[in-house]
C-alpha cells in the first residue's frame, strides 16, 4: 500500500473506494497512474489537463512519436539509467536531456540537467516498442563507454559522460517538438541549451533560452497567450533595484542568524540571496542578503504557492528552476516586494528537501556568465548543507 493518496486522485475525484481496489489490483513494481491511463481507467485529457496546470509542464501531441527514434542518441544513453515506457529520454541538447513521462519523477536524483515533457501512456508505450525493436534491428552495438547505474533506481547521468553524448548542434529537433506540442500557437521559451526548463501553463514561468537561441513555435497548453519574458540588459543587482521605502539592514537579514555562513558562502556563487521557509502551501523570508532586502512591511509576508509563479514551479516539481521570470501577477508582487523594478535576468530557484518534504526554497540571482551546470551543482551543494544545519527539519 501506498503511504500518502497521490494529489491526482483528489483532483480526478476518484473515489477512494476506487482508488484502493486499483491499489489491490496493481501489478508490483507498476505505477499506477500509469496503468490507470494506460488501461483507460482514468480520462487522459481531465488528467493531463490537471497535470500541465499542477506541474507547469508541457504536453507532446500523438504525432510527435510518430517520428522515427533517435537511435544513435538511445545507443549512448541506454546504459546509464533504467528507462522503460513510463520514463523516455527523447533528446539530448547542449548538455540538458528531455524525457517523456506521465508525470514528473521528483525521486529520481539527476546529476544532470532535465527537462520532463508528458505525454500519453498509449504514446509513450507506442514509442518505448518501436525504440526496443529499431534497436534490435541495427546491426551497429551501443556504446559501451558508460557503465550501467545500479538497478536499483535511475540514478541518472554523470555529467561528464553526458558531454561525450555529442549533441546535435542543429534546431531540427526542437523544431519538430516546438511544431508537435499540444497548444496555443503562441510561442514559448521550452528552450534545449544548457538550461533547466520548467514550461509555463496558466501564467506559471518557464526558463527563457540564453543568446537568444530558443526555437520558435514551441506552444504551451492550455494559455491564451505566452506572456512577454522581460530580458533587459544586464546589470549588476543592486543597480536594477528600487532603493526606496527599503528596511535599513545589513547584508545579511538580523533574523537570519543561523544562515548567516551558508548566506556568506553562497555570495561566492551568486549575486543575491533569499531563503524561504515552506509551509503548508506558503513561503515566509527568513533570510537574505542587500540584494533581496524586503521593502517595509513585507518582512513577515507569507507568499501562497497555489498561485501561478516560478516558486510553484519549483514548489510542485521539487526540481531547481533555472532561468528568466515571466511577467505574472504574483511574480511581479514577489520580485517588488523585494525591490526589483525589472525582474532579475537570471534566477536560480533551489527547492530543499527533507524525507522529500519541501523544507524551503532558496532563490539567487545568477551572473550570465557561469554555465549552468555549474550553477545546479552548487545549488544542490546548498541545499545540502542547509539540511546539515541544525534547524532545519521537517514541520508536522
Amino acid at each position: 500500500m501506498m503511504n500518502s493518496t497521490p494529489t491526482w486522485v483528489q483532483a480526478l475525484n476518484i473515489k477512494p473506494a476506487t482508488y484502493e481496489e486499483w491499489l489491490r489490483l496493481l501489478p508490483k513494481h507498476e505505477s499506477l497512474i500509469f496503468t490507470c491511463l494506460l488501461n483507460h481507467q482514468i480520462n487522459s485529457e481531465d488528467y493531463f489537463s490537471w497535470a500541465k496546470e499542477y506541474y507547469g509542464l508541457a504536453y507532446l501531441n500523438s504525432n510527435f512519436f510518430e517520428q522515427k527514434p533517435n537511435i544513435s542518441f538511445w545507443k549512448k544513453i541506454e546504459p546509464v539509467a533504467n528507462w522503460s515506457e513510463k520514463m523516455i529520454p527523447l533528446h539530448e541538447w547542449d548538455g540538458v536531456v528531455f524525457v517523456a513521462c506521465v508525470e514528473p519523477h521528483s525521486e529520481v536524483k539527476w546529476s544532470f540537467p532535465v527537462q520532463y515533457v508528458l505525454a500519453s501512456a498509449q504514446d509513450l508505450t507506442k514509442y518505448w516498442q518501436a525504440l526496443q525493436k529499431k534497436q534490435d534491428s541495427t546491426a551497429t552495438p551501443p556504446d559501451l563507454e558508460l557503465p550501467p547505474v545500479p538497478t536499483d533506481e535511475p540514478a541518472g547521468l554523470n555529467l561528464e559522460k553526458l558531454e561525450k553524448l555529442n549533441a546535435p548542434q542543429s534546431e531540427d529537433f526542437m523544431e519538430a517538438l516546438a511544431k508537435k506540442v499540444n497548444g496555443n500557437k503562441t510561442p514559448a521559451d521550452f528552450n534545449a541549451p544548457d538550461n533547466l526548463n520548467w514550461s509555463p501553463d496558466n501564467g506559471d514561468s518557464s526558463v527563457a533560452a540564453p543568446d537568444g537561441m530558443a526555437p520558435e513555435g514551441m506552444v504551451m497548453a492550455p494559455v491564451p497567450a505566452a506572456p512577454e519574458v522581460i530580458t533587459p540588459d544586464i546589470t549588476v543587482a543592486a543597480e536594477m533595484k528600487n532603493t526606496q521605502d527599503k528596511i535599513n539592514t545589513p547584508s545579511v537579514s538580523a533574523s537570519s542568524d543561523p544562515y548567516s555562513a551558508l548566506i556568506h558562502e553562497m555570495k561566492n556563487y551568486f549575486t543575491g540571496v533569499l531563503i524561504l521557509s515552506a509551509q503548508n502551501e506558503t513561503v515566509v523570508p527568513v533570510a537574505w542578503d542587500d540584494a533581496y532586502t524586503p521593502k517595509k512591511g513585507e518582512e513577515n509576508k507569507s507568499w501562497d504557492l497555489n498561485s501561478p509563479s516560478a516558486l510553484r514551479i519549483s514548489a510542485r516539481t521539487k526540481q531547481p528552476y533555472l532561468g528568466h521570470i515571466v511577467s505574472t501577477p504574483m511574480n511581479k508582487e514577489f520580485f517588488a516586494a523585494f525591490g526589483y523594478n525589472e525582474f532579475p535576468k537570471k534566477v536560480l530557484i533551489q527547492p530543499v528537501l527533507s524525507d522529500d518534504y519541501l523544507t524551503h526554497l532558496i532563490i539567487a540571482t545568477v551572473d550570465e556568465s557561469r554555465k549552468n551546470h555549474q550553477t545546479l551543482h552548487e545549488g544542490k551543494i546548498i541545499s545540502e548543507k542547509m539540511l546539515e544545519l541544525g534547524h532545519i527539519k521537517k514541520v508536522a
